[in-house]
């Protein structure tokens, strides 16, 4: 009896542990999504600035320095420019994402970024 009793205890004690959420949507919560193309992978870069080494007595190796919508914006690139790349006053086109992580030891200035689709404008 004692057996039958506590196997009934954890059933239901398992049974309760399953949440049960319901999904509503609304037209407010709907997430449009968009299937890019091989043509859209290939587009040209859309950000344009220079490579800089301002900051690099302050830690910073190599920055981008671009105006977007009007702002001033310095990058701090994730992964080091190839040499080819990396020249004080390039100008560059290229696509960025901000990263949420940490300057680089000694860099107070700019904004971790993944740059990529690097281009050498002319």
């Amino acid at each position: 009896m004692k057996s039958i009793l506590i196997l009934t205890m954890l059933l239901l004690e398992f049974s309760s542990c399953k949440s049960k959420k319901e999904t509503t949507q609304t037209s407010n919560d709907v997430k449009q999504t968009t299937t890019v193309t091989s043509n859209e992978q290939m587009a040209a870069p859309k950000t344009k600035g220079k490579v800089s080494h301002l900051y690099r007595n302050g830690g910073c190796a190599t920055v981008v320095i671009a105006n977007v919508d009007g702002n001033t914006l310095t990058l701090i690139p994730s992964i080091k420019f190839v040499d080819k790349f990396d020249v004080d006053g390039l100008a560059i086109a290229f696509d960025y994402r901000t990263l949420k992580m940490h300057n680089p030891e000694g860099c107070n200035v700019g904004i971790p970024a993944e740059i990529i689709n690097v281009t050498i404008l002319k």
